[in-house]
């Protein structure tokens, strides 16, 4: 069970309905004081797989594999790059304690991570957990036996792709600060409650937040035309337009937008080729 001042970016990203780009956001701006990117790792080794791993090592020489380390003194957290780490490390776990064990502690992080678990891959966790206990259960030895029914499925090892639904849950495991992620998110709804996030705690720690504590997560903005800048071009510019106004209408530019593409390169060339302005006019651009 976590305590009730961190959350799961899992969680976080269905309540608000999040994309992968905007998790990043959130892991660059929580890190490195309100970012725990191993603790639910670190509880599930400690609970359900350190005892047995290490019990093996002592007995059988088979190794008991740490959890990939964190330097909190990093400038940036590379999440893909622990991911990676991560599910190296649960690779060689899974030679090393039973399959029930590691079941019971992967149930325990997407507990914690998600709502509704049985959305989280599920083939491929079953695949991997039954294929492991399946080979538990036989003779190594029967294994390369062609009467054998695993020689005949061709089930003699299991691959590094089936491992790879750890690295790809990884960043949804990563515990966050929740009045942080919260302050955060300030401009961006909450669309569902999940466990650790309602629409109460929302409202009464962003009424309780100073305005220069909160960090925004910005939308892209698209660029928008320069202003002139005063520039004797830009007047001269601004005065041909003026006077091209007086002499034909203001509706002229909205009447030619429904002429055909034909007729607008006719425009084209009754422009001047000196300052790019109307021929009809008296006065040219360049000599404003």
């Amino acid at each position: 069970m976590l305590d009730s001042e961190k959350i799961s970016l899992g969680r976080v990203r269905e309540g608000y309905g999040l994309t992968g780009n905007e998790i990043e956001k959130i892991i660059l701006a929580l890190w490195p004081d309100n970012l725990f990117p191993v603790e639910l790792w670190r509880r599930a080794h400690e609970t359900y797989w350190r005892g047995f791993a290490d019990s093996n090592q002592a007995v059988y020489k088979i190794e008991s594999p740490a959890l990939p380390e964190v330097d909190l003194s990093a400038k940036y957290f590379h999440a893909h790059l622990c991911a990676l780490d991560m599910m190296a490390f649960f690779r060689k776990l899974s030679l090393n304690i039973q399959a029930s064990a590691l079941r019971e502690g992967l149930h325990f992080i997407l507990e914690e991570s998600y709502e509704n678990i049985d959305a989280i891959f599920p083939e491929e966790r079953e695949f991997l957990l039954s294929t492991l206990a399946r080979l538990e259960t036989t003779d190594v030895f029967e294994q390369y036996s062609q009467s054998s029914e695993l020689f005949e499925e061709k089930i003699l090892t299991l691959s590094i792709s089936s491992y790879h639904f750890i690295s790809q849950i990884f960043s949804d495991s990563i515990l966050v600060d929740k009045v942080a992620v919260i302050r955060f998110l300030r401009n961006y709804p909450l669309l569902r409650e999940v466990k650790g996030i309602t629409h109460a705690l929302v409202k009464e720690t962003l009424d309780s937040t100073p305005d220069a504590d909160i960090s925004i997560l910005q939308p892209q903005v698209q660029d928008t035309a320069t202003p002139s800048t005063g520039s004797k071009k830009d007047i001269g510019l601004i005065r041909l337009k003026s006077a091209f106004d007086k002499k034909y209408g203001h509706g002229f530019q909205s009447r030619s937008r429904k002429r055909s593409s034909k007729r607008r390169n006719h425009h084209v060339h009754e422009f001047c080729l000196s300052c790019h302005g109307p021929v009809g006019l008296r006065v040219c651009a360049s000599e404003i």
